[in-house]
């Protein structure tokens, strides 16, 4: 089979640009759609400082990163423990359950320094931001308990979301568009390839680079009388 040359491709992209389009239209929509039917997350967010008392500095350059490091490990295993789940879950009064809390809440540390965010993830945004205050007043209880020496602060304290961190209704129409396009673009061309038939002259002479002599057209269709006999196109007399 002949391979495609650029200009070939480039007549077939246009001839077919409406269709392109509308398969492109039609996926972005798709996406929109399917983007509102997805249940909406929210997301609440709030950042805690973690440090190292002066007992546990002896030694220790102030700042010490190596130090802060030790225990931001030390108080993620903390802050992860069944039981700061289950006293969160308590306090937030809402029904949930140690094991709910846990799915919907994240623990990031702020790479090289003392800082992470707790981010808490459901579809009432009401109920996020109420869970995490709860983180906000149990875990510098439950650290300090633990780890003694150690200093644990709310820097900022979580908002009620306005806007869902998921799904991206824009996202999902954009993905949806670009899908659309390249399946369309690419069936375009896989069409034209296994085309077998010549629409044009020009089709010809590339597709078996010769010069093109004559073009011959189609005789006109013919006519067939009463009496089962063809007519051409002239009448007879």
């Amino acid at each position: 089979m002949e391979r495609m040359n650029l200009d070939r491709v480039v007549r077939l992209l246009i001839g077919k640009a409406w269709l392109i389009f509308v398969c492109s239209a039609v996926c972005a929509a798709l996406g929109f759609t399917a983007a509102r039917l997805i249940p909406a997350q929210y997301t609440a967010s709030m950042t805690m400082y973690v440090a190292a008392g002066a007992d546990a500095l002896e030694g220790h350059k102030a700042g010490d990163l190596s130090l802060s490091q030790r225990l931001m490990d030390s108080c993620m295993v903390v802050m992860r423990s069944r039981s700061v789940m289950e006293e969160v879950a308590q306090d937030s009064h809402l029904g949930y359950t140690a094991d709910e809390v846990r799915s919907m809440t994240r623990f990031v540390p702020v790479q090289d320094t003392e800082f992470f965010t707790v981010s808490v993830t459901g579809q009432d945004p009401q109920d996020v931001r109420a869970i995490a205050d709860a983180f906000g007043a149990v875990l510098p209880e439950e650290v300090m308990r633990i780890y003694a020496d150690g200093t644990v602060k709310v820097l900022e304290d979580a908002a009620t979301p306005a806007q869902p961190s998921f799904p991206d209704q824009k996202s999902f129409a954009l993905l949806g568009f670009v899908a659309g396009f390249v399946l369309s673009v690419l069936g375009v061309l896989l069409a034209g390839r296994f085309q077998r038939f010549l629409r044009e002259p020009q089709e010809l002479e590339q597709q078996f680079e010769l010069e093109l002599v004559a073009v011959v057209e189609n005789p006109p269709a013919s006519k067939t009388d009463s009496h089962g006999m063809e007519q051409s196109g002239r009448e007879r007399r």
